[in-house]
């Protein structure tokens, strides 16, 4: 009699895993990504990746450090809380010296790291915004998908290209939602 023979399951090759990795996470963010084509997308993703290796890499960040990164058409915004101005400076430089930054948005605040409760609460409230702009759209032909929305400590960050119109109503619109102490606008203008 022939012993049976277990079958091995492939495995893809890396390459592959790390380029369905890439599109999921590009398809998983989500919002933001109207009028923007997959290329733009994920160099972005490529640039948040960069930048969050850049800092963290750093010993002399440490971790008592919370730095979070978005990226918008080239733009690198910084989030988070960091316990010295040096830190907060340094992760400031690291991020603009990542290829392909065209402009860094420093909102990294001294203070102690946010404990789990906070970004808990950061999570909820990105997601009450953008339900929000999604259901009480008052700005004729505006798509709120067009609206990148992340929270960090209470403040809202808006990133997206749209009008300075439409910047308008939606800091309006957001800015008087319960729970959001401030809005910061990080908004490329098409007019």
């Amino acid at each position: 009699m022939i012993p049976a023979r277990r079958l091995q399951p492939r495995r893809p090759a890396r390459a592959g895993l790390v380029t369905i990795f890439a599109l999921l996470a590009v398809l998983a963010a989500g919002g933001c990504t109207h009028n923007r084509s997959m290329g733009t997308v994920l160099d972005d993703h490529t640039i948040e990746v960069r930048v969050i290796d850049a800092i963290y890499a750093a010993p002399e960040i440490g971790q008592e450090s919370h730095i979070k990164v978005e990226a918008h058409e080239r733009m690198v915004l910084l989030m988070g809380e960091t316990d010295t101005e040096a830190k907060r400076q340094l992760a400031e430089r690291l991020a603009g010296s990542v290829s392909n930054v065209e402009r860094v948005v420093n909102e990294i605040v001294v203070a102690e790291r946010a404990d789990i409760g906070t970004r808990a609460n950061n999570s909820w409230l990105t997601a009450k915004v953008t339900t929000t702009l999604l259901t009480d759209n008052t700005l004729p032909g505006f798509d709120p998908d067009r609206v990148k929305v992340v929270t960090s400590a209470g403040t809202v960050y808006l990133m997206g290209t749209i009008s300075r119109d439409e910047a308008t109503a939606v800091t309006e619109v957001v800015r008087n939602i319960g729970g959001v102490d401030k809005v910061v606008t990080v908004f490329n203008y098409t007019d």
